[in-house]
């Protein structure tokens, strides 16, 4: 959802009737905001949120710790998932500041009882790395490169799922 789509009047309406149109369960339903559009009106997105929350719908923080991430917002906000941004992962192996940066916030997200996904991961050491620290979910080449939708189902449906426990 885009900053200028979160928090329009109506919004709400709209998402409501979608789950509605679709019968669909809301919480299959996840959405990924970035924390700067977030802060730019920290009251209003927490009202909004915490209404989605109310029927069922999940939030994730996209691209977490290249934005204004302050932890008072963080705390605030009634959020699901922390996504930590490719460029973290990058150079996890190589640079020791940016691995006490993850885990960092792994423990952080933990402690407060968040999924955690590691964006941009594309090699086994970092797969392991990550595993190592615990890390909840991945995403990014490693997986698979963009696909369409129907490839993408008939690769979920043909593959075994990669699993960090």
């Amino acid at each position: 959802m885009s900053a200028q789509q979160f928090g329009q009047k109506g919004e709400m309406n709209l998402i409501t009737q979608l789950i509605k149109d679709e019968s669909m369960s809301p919480d299959c339903l996840e959405f990924e905001l970035t924390d700067s559009s977030l802060l730019q009106n920290i009251d209003s997105a927490a009202a909004i949120m915490h209404e989605m929350k109310a029927a069922g719908i999940h939030h994730a923080i996209d691209d977490f710790g290249t934005g204004y991430s302050s932890l008072k917002s963080i705390k605030q906000l009634p959020i699901n998932k922390i996504k930590i941004d490719r460029s973290f992962i990058t150079d996890i192996i190589s640079n020791k500041d940016t691995a006490a940066i993850v885990s960092a916030i792994i423990a952080m997200a933990h402690s407060m009882k968040l999924t955690v996904v590691a964006e941009g991961v594309e090699t086994e050491e970092q797969l392991d790395y990550l595993n190592d620290l615990g890390c909840d979910q991945i995403q990014g080449y490693l997986l698979s490169t963009p696909l369409p939708s129907e490839k993408a189902e008939k690769l979920l449906c043909e593959t075994q799922v990669l699993s960090i426990a």
